[in-house]
């Protein structure tokens, strides 16, 4: 069976012509389930948000797909996989200390358009620390002490993330988890939405609920959130972009995953 979305991930290095990427490409797809040829991508090993992924439909290859993927096995490597329609998609932040210690800060959820455009992040306040609010956070715990040490171990100092996802196995109909995803040793905006979070959180002497970050939130979506007597919110205007992000905090665990749901997002 799929074993959590490992399966049918591969990473290439060091492809010296387009014809040796073509074929390599074509050995890959021709190794895959139907469903799995019919969404894929290809994408850096190390990369910046997001950037340089390059998709792929029905197993077919273009001039694109061949160029990108020798171009990103002669800078680090590149990695063709499945492209997974996710259920939860987590979030885990680590800060390293100067003096070789760690700690997890927390877990989180993010928050999707339907069309899975990134807004922000959600979670559950418990005693004061942030979980993602999902049946994983023992998991993102267990691996975050994992992989804590081999981050430590190659010097880093300051705050490191990694992105985790569950999705349905098309192959047995279970639901997988998949952990780590990708590492992120940069601050992120799950980040920045954990340490605003945790100042509102303080202010109003809150340490179980639910919270939610919205990196660019809609006016109506502030409007409502001034204007209910239960949350507590925090506008926080973006010089730069003109925009505004939202903090919110609420002493119901669940309200707030309820409220991006009856809003067309996924929590």
């Amino acid at each position: 069976g799929h074993k959590a979305g490992w399966q049918y991930s591969h990473i290439l290095q060091c492809i010296q012509s387009e014809q040796e990427a073509k074929s390599a490409l074509e050995e890959i797809l021709a190794g895959w389930p139907q469903w799995a040829q019919a969404n894929f991508t290809i994408k850096p090993c190390m990369g910046s948000s997001g950037r340089g992924r390059i998709a792929g439909k029905n197993g077919l290859i273009s001039t694109q797909h061949i160029r990108g993927l020798m171009k990103m096995s002669q800078r680090g490597g590149a990695i063709v996989e499945p492209w997974y329609s996710t259920i939860h998609n987590l979030s885990t932040q680590i800060f390293f200390k100067p003096d070789l210690t760690w700690n997890i800060c927390g877990h989180t959820s993010q928050v999707l358009t339907q069309s899975g455009t990134y807004l922000g992040n959600h979670g559950r306040l418990v005693q004061g620390k942030s979980n993602s609010g999902t049946q994983y956070d023992s998991q993102l715990e267990q691996v975050a002490q994992s992989i804590a040490p081999l981050i430590q171990e190659q010097g880093f100092e300051g705050i490191c993330g990694f992105d985790a996802f569950s999705f349905l196995c098309p192959e047995t109909g279970a639901e997988k988890f998949r952990a780590p995803l990708e590492i992120n040793a940069r601050f992120t905006s799950a980040t920045v939405g954990m340490r605003y979070m945790r100042r509102l959180a303080s202010q109003h002497s809150i340490d179980h609920g639910s919270w939610l970050f919205l990196l660019d939130a809609q006016e109506a979506w502030c409007e409502v959130a001034v204007q209910n007597p239960d949350w507590k919110s925090w506008i926080i205007p973006t010089k730069t972009t003109g925009k505004k992000a939202l903090i919110l905090i609420s002493e119901h665990s669940e309200i707030l995953k309820q409220w991006l749901v009856e809003n067309g997002l996924r929590p």
